[in-house]
């Protein structure tokens, strides 16, 4: 469930993995580095700089074994451990149970002069794989789709570097990227094994409201893990650049520029996508306590690229009004991703797709008539520390006139102490048109140290 935030500004993005230095990145770094800082004046006479013995012998100096240390012994361990039960009926197929731990065993190093790593690595284990479709993977065609299959995997492993003084952060190697909602890119965080990037990210404060990030990726690290060779081979690259003011709101420009490859038909995938999001916060009585409006709009435009053989265009459109107050919200909105002429609709395959569209995952993959997701919420604060939302979706095409159906979703969580929590969530999606009925359900807990 999205988290609610009461403060007035909208959140900054959080980077949590690869991408390559923005156009803006890149050239302020190559300013700072190669030109007079900005707070010189401009008729500052030039000079050149010398560095004496003196000033060398001044320099801190540690050894390799001490920085080692420092990294090793203001380092931090990290577990993570999600034991799930999900049981899955869709129309026409077997109902399948799958049973799965999944364990996430990690270190992150101490930081010395800005610079630190992180490794982790992750097993998914099920109680019994032949109760289940792991999405093809494990030889159960009858079965019902439930995309996590067992497997281990090196997760993560990047180095972090902060150049502070260029106020610029670059992350190198394996790791989670999650931007803005995930709509676009994220980290499809609620399979057992989860969606991460072999990249480059560059992320750039170029003022108290403006900030920019540029990413690479070459690998997609899909969450049928390593052993179904479903990953993405990947040319791609992530631009964004995020006006964020307190009054005003979070604006964010971005382009998703993706040239994939590495599976049958994944150049079909292949597009630019350039597009637009506004978020906003409002007091409605003046009062920081009292409630508030939160709102999002946004538009994308996708267009084929690289390799893909479909000349198309589709355009993507999403309005969202939420009233909170007092623990509680209330909204709904209309999202839309478009068709061109029912030969190829707007795709996103590297968003975290559970989170959008129904949690029946029905419409993972776009239909070639494109979508229209109708929906309503509403959820808040429960008795005896509770929390819960429902949600109901109205489905049809973007292009024509049939009905795609309808589905009802709901969840309920508790927080149990400060490495706890509990979930319950379940789906029932009410097909149409050539889609099945599907009903989901999901227990979980899942521990945090």
């Amino acid at each position: 469930m999205p988290q609610l935030s009461t403060d007035r500004r909208t959140p900054k993005p959080k980077i949590r993995s690869a991408a390559v230095p923005s156009a803006v990145a890149v050239l302020t770094l190559l300013t700072a580095a190669a030109g007079t800082p900005a707070d010189v004046a401009a008729d500052a006479p030039a000079s050149v700089s010398t560095v004496s013995s003196q000033d060398i012998e001044a320099l801190p100096s540690r050894s390799v074994d001490d920085i080692l240390s420092t990294m090793v012994n203001e380092g931090k361990v990290h577990l993570n451990i999600r034991g799930r039960a999900e049981i899955a009926d869709m129309d026409g197929l077997e109902t399948s149970q799958a049973y799965t731990v999944r364990t996430r065993l990690g270190f992150t190093t101490g930081e010395y002069n800005g610079i630190f790593a992180h490794i982790d690595f992750e097993n998914i284990s099920a109680a019994d794989d032949s109760l289940y479709n792991a999405a093809g993977t494990n030889g159960q065609p009858t079965k019902t789709v439930i995309a996590d299959p067992e497997d281990t995997e090196l997760n993560q492993l990047y180095a972090n570097f902060n150049l502070e003084s260029l106020n610029t952060n670059i992350r190198v190697g394996r790791q989670r990227v999650i931007l803005d909602d995930a709509r676009f890119v994220g980290n499809v965080g609620w399979r057992q094994n989860e969606q991460t990037y072999d990249s480059v990210v560059v992320a750039h404060t170029i003022n108290e409201q403006l900030n920019a990030i540029y990413g690479y990726v070459w690998d997609v690290n899909r969450i049928f893990g390593p052993d179904s060779d479903m990953d993405l081979d990947a040319n791609t690259h992530v631009i964004r650049l995020a006006y964020d003011d307190a009054s005003f709101g979070q604006l964010v420009g971005f382009a998703y520029l993706l040239d994939v490859d590495g599976l049958v038909g994944a150049a079909g995938l292949s597009s630019d996508t350039y597009g637009l999001r506004y978020e906003a916060t409002r007091d409605l009585k003046g009062d920081p306590d009292g409630p508030k409006l939160n709102y999002v709009l946004s538009w994308a435009r996708q267009q084929d690229a690289a390799d893909n053989t479909t000349d198309y265009e589709a355009d993507y459109y999403l309005i969202d009004v939420k009233y909170i107050e007092n623990g509680w919200y209330v909204g709904g909105g209309h999202e839309v991703l478009g068709s061109d002429d029912g030969m190829t609709s707007f795709q996103t395959p590297l968003a975290t797709g559970h989170k959008f569209n129904g949690w029946a995952d029905v419409f993972l993959t776009t239909p070639m008539d494109g979508l229209e997701d109708t929906y309503i919420y509403l959820g808040g604060d429960l008795p005896a520390g509770y929390k819960g939302k429902v949600v109901y979706h109205w489905f049809d095409p973007e292009d024509g006139s049939r009905d795609f159906g309808e589905e009802f979703d709901a969840v309920i969580k508790k927080k149990l102490n400060d490495h706890a929590t509990l979930l319950a969530k379940y789906a029932y999606y009410n097909g149409d048109a050539a889609f099945a009925d599907i009903v989901r359900f999901w227990l979980q807990i899942e521990l945090v140290y």
